[in-house]
């Protein structure tokens, strides 16, 4: 048996993600190695969420990150090399170094996306050494069938073994299910495997970070008030293609 004292510096020492995202860092303070993370509701935040984690694990281990590659399995056409990019810049990182150091699959069918998590997936993981493994819209057919149901029980298994086993950090986003005003999508599958679930929800003025289940912190809400300031419009704003080039300049001095 571990005694509390030792447990307790035990979990301070291990690796933990901080997102910078402040809302989300207060109701988890951090992702945490060999822990499965489901974010549901609010589309367009969860994709926000994941793209942000792919480029905070390149961060080295002192500044919040994992110094580590990640593995991106997108079932929502979300990953824009454009966005990841700039995320990169305002980091301080290169965008070059950090897209590299991305293994992006893309699935639309969720057959397809079966098969590249229960067949590919892991293995991908283990080779590029990738401490985190992202997943867009993990049901991404609002009905599912009967095999589907069975598939996405594969899937969840696939995805609890890459957290408990090879110690990953695991984070998938879905949406809310249609016969349900508060149920993740897919069954008792996507409520069973995660250990962590979040759900986000948006209003007007604010979003809800809800903790919904977590192995040890008690149901949390916190609240983000949205900034009414509206935000530059994208063509006031430097194109990605001159940090590029900026980084190829530097490269030649």
């Amino acid at each position: 048996m571990l005694d509390a004292s030792k447990y307790y510096k035990k979990k301070l020492d291990e690796e933990k993600l901080i997102s910078g995202i402040k809302p989300l860092d207060e109701l988890l303070e951090g992702f945490e190695r060999g822990v499965f993370y489901m974010l549901y509701d609010s589309p367009q935040v969860t994709a926000s969420i994941l793209k942000t984690l792919a480029v905070a694990a390149q961060l080295p281990v002192t500044h919040g990150g994992l110094n580590s590659k990640v593995v991106f399995v997108d079932a929502q056409n979300i990953f824009n090399p454009y966005s990841i990019g700039r995320k990169a810049v305002a980091l301080g990182l290169s965008a070059t170094s950090v897209l590299e150091n991305i293994q992006i699959s893309r699935a639309f069918i969720f057959p397809h996306l079966h098969e590249i998590i229960t067949q590919n997936l892991e293995e991908t993981a283990v080779i590029n050494n990738a401490k985190l493994v992202l997943v867009s819209g993990i049901v991404p057919e609002p009905n599912l069938e009967m095999d589907d149901i069975k598939r996405m029980i594969e899937i969840m298994g696939v995805l609890n073994r890459l957290a408990s086993v090879r110690k990953k950090v695991v984070v998938v986003s879905n949406y809310v299910a249609l016969n349900s005003d508060y149920k993740p999508a897919g069954g008792k599958a996507c409520q069973h495997y995660p250990n962590v679930i979040v759900r986000i929800l948006t209003y007007e003025k604010l979003l809800k970070y809800r903790l919904i289940k977590h192995p040890s912190r008690p149901p949390k809400e916190v609240l983000y008030f949205l900034n009414e300031k509206k935000e530059r419009r994208i063509s006031n704003t430097r194109k990605l293609d001159y940090y590029f080039n900026k980084e190829k300049k530097n490269k030649k001095k």
